[in-house]
C-alpha cells in the first residue's frame, strides 16, 4: 500500500510543477493571433462598383476579383471606385474613393 501512496504523491507533485511551468508558455501561444481573415484583409482596400445604387442601399463591389455586397452613405454608379472602411458581418461599408 505504501508503494501506491508514494506513486500518487509523486504524480500530484509532478502534475502541479509541470502545470506551473507550462502555463506561461500556453498563455503566450493562446493570445498570439497568427492569421488574418479574408474580411480583415479587405479593410482600406479599393474596389470597383459593379452595381450602383442610392445612399444606404445595398450595392455590389468587386475587390481583388471577389464580389461583395456593400453599403455606401453616398449614391454610387457602376464603375465608381470605393474604399472599404468597415465590415459588418458579410456587408462591407464603403466610401467613394477620392
Amino acid at each position: 500500500m505504501n508503494g501506491w501512496l508514494l506513486q500518487i504523491i509523486v504524480f500530484i507533485f509532478l502534475a502541479v510543477v509541470l502545470l506551473l511551468i507550462s502555463r506561461p508558455y500556453a498563455r503566450k501561444l493562446r493570445n498570439k493571433k497568427t492569421y488574418i481573415t479574408e474580411q480583415e484583409s479587405l479593410l482600406n482596400k479599393e474596389g470597383k462598383v459593379i452595381r450602383g445604387g442610392e445612399a444606404g442601399k445595398i450595392i455590389t463591389v468587386s475587390i481583388d476579383g471577389s464580389i461583395w455586397s456593400a453599403i455606401c452613405n453616398q449614391p454610387v454608379n457602376m464603375g465608381d471606385i470605393v474604399q472599404v472602411i468597415a465590415i459588418d458581418s458579410v456587408i462591407l461599408k464603403v466610401v467613394l474613393f477620392k
